[in-house]
């Protein structure tokens, strides 16, 4: 509709939706009707609907008293073109041509257990990605603990810790004749546990840990570990952290619209970012190999352009809390056709956390007040009740409407 949004005052912008959405709702309606669709077209299912809107705030405040709603700092999909974050639902796969890399990480502190086999100053743990704008992210590399690991002595002189099973594969990629090269010992993967990797391009430490989510289906059997783009990656870095072992936190060096913030690339597109990280590995000797590939990469549905995982501050649905109850109520429902029942118990028994908050002003507000003495959420039957109320009676676009104040009940009190 060509509106400048950043012109409009909130509420306008969203009735330009509104309006927007039910000129649809019509050309659906008459297109429907008109080749024989039966439905009862005067009273239409309308999530815009104040009625609907009040519903679903009540709903809400149900799921928020049993604990099912919740706040966190998790790595979610992202569109840097829209500046949003989106659910599972809402990402479309799209074949995405990329530059994977093979990065050598010198080894900083063996624990005092491998200068007995080479050189430390010859020793790499070697990783690989498909996504180089993330290496300025990189906090860890993860290993499995029970894997078997080698130190691969090349002709040249460098030794690689790699996967005994990835090592032929990998010395394939980088151009070095595997029968040249020599295993100095091999070694399960817990016995790396906490050594310390420095960063090849930043002054930074990488830290060794050891992972489940570590396979041999393809890479290394060093996993690249970016706690802010990955949400195994922040997993296992928040579980070290969590037992104390290590201080690793979230960083997070790409902001909203997809600019890098680390001290190198700050200021470049995360794109853009890409192509450089990889010529500078490359100028600065640490990459060992580099292939264009085709891989299936996510989309947003709404732009189409291709999206990031990068970790934000949203608010959660947790789905394990009623996945039991989700596949439960699937028994009760009559399914035309029968396999429709198994798709949609496969669908909830895959789903993650659902993130129900997006950087939008379109649709149904999260109905949260937050108290300016002591910074905490608010949400009690009280406040959902009035909302919901408030809702009804004038839609959702009273929220913006109004300030906090005179959004609660009157004469309301933080309860803390």
């Amino acid at each position: 509709n060509k509106l400048n949004r950043k012109a409009m005052s909130v509420p306008e912008f969203r009735s330009a939706c509104h309006a927007f959405a039910a000129h649809y709702v019509d050309v659906q309606r008459e297109a429907f009707q008109r080749i024989g669709v039966v439905g009862d077209w005067d009273h239409p299912y309308l999530t815009m609907d104040p009625g609907f809107e009040a519903e679903e705030v009540k709903v809400f405040g149900e799921m928020y008293k049993k604990g099912y709603i919740y706040k966190g700092l998790k790595p979610v999909y992202w569109c840097p073109h829209d500046e949003t974050a989106l659910a599972e639902a809402e990402i479309e796969y799209q074949d995405d041509p990329c530059t994977t890399i093979f990065v050598k990480f010198p080894v900083k502190d063996d624990k005092g257990k491998l200068a007995q086999y080479c050189d430390l100053s010859k020793l790499f743990f070697v990783i690989w990605t498909t996504t180089p704008w993330t290496i300025p992210g990189n906090a860890a590399i993860s290993l499995n603990a029970g894997f078997d690991y080698v130190l691969l002595q090349a002709p040249n002189g460098e030794v690689y810790v790699m996967a005994k099973e990835l090592a032929e594969g990998v010395c394939k990629q980088a151009g070095i004749n595997f029968d040249d090269c020599k295993v100095l010992a091999t070694l399960k993967g817990d016995y790396f546990e906490l050594m310390v990797a420095k960063h090849p391009l930043l002054d930074q430490d990488s830290v060794i840990l050891n992972g489940d989510h570590v396979t041999l289906d393809a890479g290394t059997g060093c996993v690249h570990t970016a706690p802010g783009f990955g949400a195994e990656d922040f997993d296992v870095c928040k579980r070290y952290d969590d037992a104390g072992l290590t201080h690793i936190g979230v960083p997070v060096p790409v902001n909203a619209k997809g600019v890098m913030t680390d001290a190198r690339y700050n200021g470049q597109f995360y794109a853009k970012g890409n192509d450089q990280v990889v010529a500078d590995l490359e100028a600065e000797g640490f990459l060992l190999a580099k292939a264009r590939i085709t891989h299936s990469y996510p989309h947003c549905w709404r732009c189409k352009h291709p999206i990031i995982y990068r970790a934000t501050e949203q608010w959660f649905c947790s789905v394990d809390a009623i996945k039991d109850q989700a596949v439960k109520a699937c028994d009760g429902i009559q399914w035309h056709p029968a396999w429709g029942k198994d798709r949609m118990v496969s669908m909830i028994g895959e789903r993650n956390d659902w993130c129900i908050s997006r950087q939008r002003v379109w649709g149904v507000p999260i109905p949260v007040f937050y108290c300016d003495g002591c910074g905490e959420s608010i949400v009690t039957p009280e406040t959902i009740a009035h909302v919901a109320d408030l809702f009804r009676a004038h839609g959702s676009n009273i929220w913006f409407d109004k300030t906090a104040d005179e959004l609660v009940p009157a004469g309301f009190q933080c309860p803390k």
